[in-house]
């Protein structure tokens, strides 16, 4: 069978279903049941490993070069607030180097029009860095990052083989969980846990021994509880070791991913490969002072905030009786921050309402805090449905505070603009779609400060030159000439706080 939405949703319910609870009285496995499901799973993932090389072989590895070209569906990151979603390239590389412990990955991450971000990560055990190989949209710097102690973990499920050696590696969680029938196909199921604490289920070929489908449980900003899976199939051999040609990634059943693989084994990449370019570079250092303040004010009664988790930014504006926070990036407990900081800089004031700019994850999938508080949450037409989809997921891995109390969101909607004012301050939200991004998009306008918050329609590296303007920043271009918006300062959801001169030196770089 293939796993389908309805299949996915089964098997959490039934997952949750399984835990105890005052009423009903759970019969405990036995040592021996567990001791039997362990010895079955164990002895399920030794002769996988056989057939896909053996042990000695897949021990001997020391890198794995793997090249991804295919299809990507854009959920929750297309133009339309619902299927069917917008497809972009898949255009990525990745080398993990088992033996040093480091790992490349280089990305083109395209959105629809022109839209796109190219990056390439360099990890070495807890140290990372991150450049822009075409030094525009994240500018010329060289950043440091903190990664995981063992950098190369998460990526090796790449690799079916990989992962069945991993299994091996924690054979203390590998437990035996049954067989099921899909195309045709016989297939064995064992489950084993990551060093995080995620647990992995490994479906494979009762007759090839090769990993058909890896499954795991995660939660979902937008969708909550979900499936994810990913399905190998073309198998050949290299150096031995069997490799896939395809790659299928499925959310809740729902594919979101199809790529060819290109994998080649220990091709012994040398140091340079792993050191960041030098020339036209230079290495970021501190962020100047007022872009490394937590909260920023802007102008009387506006406040940046710009050390939020998951490194998205939120504004706050205090009126005369309340509060409005423009964007509710994720993660969701984001907005905890958000309101901590709303709590000691205009104590008193509640939140009365919550906007934010459109409809993809990063920007409205923390309004969850919000809702369960009861705060108006205010968005245009289309966009109600991302609000409603966001308050009803159903969030038992990670119970938050509107899974306890649940209530239906409070939700304002407007056509192409609202005014907030108390005779003093005054902040319009414009909604300038159809854009080429998406359809509904809303900016937050400041006319006596001259100032504007945005999400994604300028995008201004931290350091260095401004990139040229993609077509999403040159309709936003339009939108503030065509409204008659005066501007001088542009601060934003993702970048540093800029200003109009650099829109225009966007626009003026940009190629027709």
């Amino acid at each position: 069978m293939r796993v389908t939405v309805v299949t996915a949703i089964a098997v959490i319910a039934t997952a949750f279903a399984l835990l105890p609870n005052a009423a009903t009285p759970v019969a405990q496995p036995s040592a021996g049941d567990a001791l039997r499901a362990a010895t079955r799973g164990l002895a399920l993932i030794d002769s996988a490993i056989t057939a896909n090389g053996g042990l000695d072989r897949l021990r001997a590895v020391e890198d794995v070069t793997i090249r991804y070209r295919g299809r990507r569906w854009l959920a929750y990151q297309s133009e339309t607030v619902s299927p069917p979603w917008n497809v972009q390239p898949t255009l990525a590389d990745l080398v993990i180097d088992i033996r040093n412990n480091r790992l490349m990955r280089h990305n083109v991450t395209r959105y629809p029009a022109d839209f796109a971000f190219t990056s390439t990560q360099l990890i070495t055990g807890p140290n990372g860095l991150f450049f822009d190989p075409t030094r525009a949209g994240y500018g010329d710097v060289v950043s440091r990052v903190t990664g995981p102690p063992s950098s190369t973990v998460g990526a090796r499920r790449e690799l079916p083989a990989l992962e069945l050696l991993g299994a091996r590696d924690r054979s203390e969680s590998v437990r035996w969980v049954g067989e099921q029938t899909d195309a045709g196909k016989r297939l064995h199921g064992v489950s084993y846990a990551q060093p995080n604490g995620s647990l992995y289920t490994l479906w494979i070929d009762a007759a090839t021994k090769r990993l058909e489908r890896l499954e795991w449980l995660a939660d979902d900003p937008v969708e909550g509880d979900h499936l994810r899976s990913y399905e190998y199939s073309g198998y050949r051999a290299e150096q031995g070791i069997q490799v896939p040609a395809r790659l299928v990634e499925r959310r809740n059943g729902e594919l979101v991913r199809d790529d060819s693989l290109a994998i080649t084994i220990n091709e012994h990449p040398t140091d340079a490969f792993f050191t960041p370019p030098t020339t036209g570079y230079v290495e970021g250092g501190p962020l100047p002072a007022p872009e490394r303040e937590p909260i920023r004010k802007l102008a009387d009664n506006v406040w940046l905030l710009q050390q939020l988790p998951g490194g998205n930014r939120a504004m706050f504006v205090a009126f005369r009786d309340y509060v409005l926070v423009v964007e509710a990036p994720t993660p969701q407990f984001a907005a905890d921050s958000v309101l901590e900081a709303v709590k000691r800089t205009v104590p008193g004031k509640p939140v009365r309402y919550v906007a934010f700019s459109h409809h993809h994850d990063d920007h409205g999938g923390g309004l969850r805090p919000y809702i369960a508080q009861g705060v108006t949450i205010v968005t245009t037409p289309e966009t109600r449905r991302f609000v409603e989809k966001v308050a009803g997921a159903k969030h038992a891995l990670r119970p938050d505070a509107l899974s306890a109390s649940a209530r239906a969101p409070v939700i304002e909607t407007f056509t192409k603009k609202r005014v907030f004012t108390d005779g003093e301050m005054t902040v319009e939200l414009h909604d300038i779609g159809p854009t080429s991004h998406v359809n509904e998009i809303v900016l937050a306008y400041f006319p006596k400060e001259r100032l504007v918050f945005q999400g994604d329609l300028i995008i201004i590296a931290p350091r260095g030159e401004v990139a040229p303007a993609n077509k999403l920043t040159t309709e936003f271009a339009q939108a503030l000439e065509r409204l008659h918006l005066d501007v001088e300062t542009i601060a934003g959801v993702h970048g540093r706080v800029g200003t109009i001169g650099d829109l225009r030196d966007a626009i003026a770089k940009r190629r027709h």
